[in-house]
C-alpha cells in the first residue's frame, strides 16, 4: 500500500488494490474514516454473533469520500438462508448502533444464493458493492 493525496477528504490516504474473481483488478483510495469503519465492525460482529454473515462491506457516499454530515452508512450484508424474523433481528441491532452513534444505517441484505446466482449478481449495485466496496 502507498499513501496518496486525496483532495476530495483533503489528506492523505491509502491505495487499497483487491483482486475480485468475476472482476478486474480495482484500486481505488480508501475514503472511509475510522468512524465509519469502526462502527461497520460494530454492526458486523452483532449482527455475526446471532446471523451467519458471509461478507460485509462499507459502500455508498461514505465509502467513497462524498458524505455529507447527514449521509447514511450504506452495508451490504451477504448471509446464509434468512428468514423474516432474522431481517428484524438485523434491522433492530443496526437502528441500535445507529442510534448510539447519531448516524442512519442502512443495510442491504442480501443471502448468498441471490448474491451469486440471482438477478442481484448482475446488477449494477452488485458490480458497484464490488468494486468500489470497503470490506469489513
Amino acid at each position: 500500500m502507498e499513501t496518496i493525496p486525496n483532495p476530495i477528504v483533503g489528506k492523505n490516504v491509502e491505495s487499497v488494490t483487491h483482486d475480485y474473481p468475476e472482476e478486474q483488478s480495482v484500486n481505488y483510495n480508501m475514503h472511509a474514516g475510522n468512524k465509519d469503519i469502526e462502527i461497520s465492525k460494530k454492526v458486523k460482529q452483532s449482527i455475526g454473533e446471532k446471523i451467519l454473515l458471509h461478507e460485509v462491506r462499507l459502500f455508498g457516499s461514505r465509502a467513497r469520500g462524498e458524505a455529507s454530515a447527514d449521509s447514511d452508512l450504506d452495508l451490504y450484508l451477504e448471509t446464509g438462508p434468512i428468514s423474516r424474523e432474522q431481517r428484524r433481528i438485523i434491522s433492530d441491532l443496526v437502528w441500535e448502533i445507529g442510534f448510539e452513534n447519531d448516524i442512519v444505517i442502512s443495510p442491504l441484505v442480501i443471502p448468498q444464493s441471490e448474491a451469486r446466482n440471482g438477478a442481484f449478481s448482475v446488477s449494477m449495485l452488485c458490480k458497484a458493492i464490488k468494486t468500489e466496496g470497503i470490506s469489513i
